[in-house]
């Protein structure tokens, strides 16, 4: 009972869950491959089609082993989070599959390093002024301008020296500084 208990806690659908995501993709692993929805024939079919096409096989237990074999948690995303999953599971909306890759993307990059941004270093010794030159691994998805300026603001206390950051804004590159 306690375990069933925790179980739907764990997989509750309550705003995103990355482990209901998770467990309803092997399910959808695990019946796609028993219903041989994989391959080239399958593959070069419509979308429309996709959603209803079976051709038994009984070959789902054999791929769940293989995917947790050979995928982390990210590239079994990568592979097995799809169009037709993402419609069947209404994760989207028909009107919103142009946007599915991108989408895709985002969430991805959201798992990916916790969520946080990946801001490398440059130069600590910018304009040969001993400031520091940061930039932002854009992939996508803008930095949060409000929490971006605060961290800047105490990377210049702790640097003494001004803090600039190299990302993009509105789809421009920015420059964005501290203490300058």
């Amino acid at each position: 009972m306690e375990f069933a208990e925790l179980q739907a806690g764990l997989l509750a659908p309550h705003g995103f869950n990355p482990y209901r995501l998770g467990y309803l993709l092997l399910k959808e692993v695990e019946e796609r491959w028993d219903k041989g929805r994989f391959g080239p024939e399958y593959e070069a079919l419509p979308l429309g089609e996709r959603l209803t096409y079976e051709r038994p096989t009984g070959l789902g237990l054999k791929q769940l082993f293989q995917v947790r074999t050979v995928h982390t948690d990210l590239s079994f995303l990568d592979s097995f989070l799809t169009p037709e999953f993402a419609l069947r599971q209404r994760l989207l909306n028909p009107e919103d599959l142009p946007r599915f890759a991108e989408a895709k993307k985002a969430l991805l990059f959201r798992l990916t390093n916790g969520g946080y941004p990946i801001v490398e270093l440059v130069d600590a010794n910018y304009g040969n002024r001993g400031e520091l030159l940061l930039e932002h691994a854009y992939e996508g998805v803008e930095l949060d301008l409000k929490k971006t300026q605060a961290v800047l603001e105490n990377l210049y206390r702790l640097w003494g020296r001004p803090v600039h950051l190299k990302t993009v804004v509105g789809e421009k590159e920015t420059l964005l500084s501290a203490g300058s």
